[in-house]
């Protein structure tokens, strides 16, 4: 069993004190720089020389406090507090949308975002309608054969997005400009067999043609409205 050089010296380190073993060709070629094996410290190892090896102290047990049950550290939960405040950011855009989502529909700022979200849910979104953007673009209303009379409408729709189809109200008027009937006509009353009944396409256009009676002939004229 070989003997340990009675000539080898320790390195001391400057911070937790734990010494190694060093030679006098290994401290030639640090030149001047050591690393603790306890603690990974660089230091000098010039400036902490001794010939006498002292025992290795557990730096972990050296700077352990001990800690009471409430002093404990609370362990981190990021993942859960994220997931918990998707789901409630999730549920605040829900509750908005179920009482305010009619109103919010209305409003052509805000209406291409809801659009993206109700696609993305597979949502049903509420029926665009402002009649601000709808144009009546003619009208007329004749007497024909059998007494009877005919209304021909046309409008256009110059919102961005279909929109709900308008009620029409028709207003007759005697000689003097007096109303003498008023009727309000619904897209199912005044739309053809063939056509959409719901919405009107975006810059697109609708023409009404009604045929009806009615009993005072002595009419002077007529205004149209869509509401």
């Amino acid at each position: 069993m070989a003997l340990k050089n009675k000539n080898m010296i320790y390195a001391v380190c400057s911070k937790c004190q734990n010494t190694q073993e060093i030679s006098a060709k290994q401290l030639q070629k640090k030149h001047g720089k050591v690393i603790c094996t306890q603690c990974k410290n660089p230091f000098n190892p010039r400036a902490f020389l001794t010939n006498k090896p002292s025992q290795t102290i557990d730096n972990t047990n050296k700077n352990e406090i001990k800690s009471y049950a409430w002093q404990k550290p609370v362990n981190s939960h990021a993942k859960l507090w994220l997931i918990s405040s998707l789901l409630g950011v999730l549920l605040l855009v829900y509750q908005v949308y179920h009482f305010k989502g009619y109103s919010l529909a209305q409003s052509a700022q805000i209406r291409p975002w809801l659009a993206a979200m109700t696609k993305a849910t597979n949502t049903p979104l509420p029926a665009y309608k402002n009649i601000q953007e709808f144009t009546t673009i003619g009208s007329s209303f004749t007497a024909i054969e059998n007494d009877n009379f005919r209304l021909q409408v046309s409008f256009i729709n110059h919102a961005n997005f279909s929109q709900a189809l308008p009620n029409l109200s028709l207003t007759l008027q005697n000689l003097h400009g007096g109303i003498i009937a008023q009727r309000l006509f619904t897209p199912k009353d005044y739309l053809r067999h063939n056509q959409a009944p719901t919405q009107i396409a975006s810059n697109g256009s609708l023409d009404i043609d009604l045929l009806m009676a009615v009993p005072n002939k002595n009419i002077g004229g007529y205004q149209v409205a869509l509401q």
